[in-house]
């Protein structure tokens, strides 16, 4: 999952929490955490909130929620609550279907070789011995 946002003007004190979004009973985190902080983001900045998770089951349709962000404009300025754009419902895939999904199928593709075969090797019998023959 990464969040990344471009400030089109200097925010202060900008915070992100995602960790509604991946429930520590559904996922182990690899890298990252779900919550960050920023004491400035210049004009024009961008920064970037990178986690790496691993689902702990095979489950189907995941639904997250946005991240929650808040920040403000000026050092005494209100504090200012956004979301983060949603992700779309997705599904984990176990090991071994992804596996069989994306395995190099190594028996069909001996048999459309060996199927393949015999319209190429047909006409070429015959031209190979009408060659000889004359």
């Amino acid at each position: 999952m990464t969040s990344s946002m471009l400030v089109l003007v200097r925010q202060l004190y900008v915070t992100i929490d995602d960790s509604r979004a991946w429930d520590a009973a559904d996922f182990n985190t690899i890298v990252g955490v779900t919550q960050a902080s920023w004491d400035k983001i210049p004009h024009g900045g961008n920064m970037s909130h990178v986690v790496v998770l691993r689902p702990k089951h095979e489950k189907e349709d995941i639904k997250t929620v946005p991240a929650l962000i808040q920040y403000r404009a000026a050092p005494k300025a209100p504090l200012t609550v956004g979301y983060s754009t949603s992700v779309p419902v997705f599904d984990i895939e176990s090991t071994i279907s992804n596996d069989r999904r994306n395995a190099l199928y190594a028996k069909e593709w001996g048999v459309f070789a060996l199927l393949a075969s015999i319209p190429i090797s047909l006409p070429l019998a015959v031209w190979f011995f009408t060659q000889t023959a004359a």
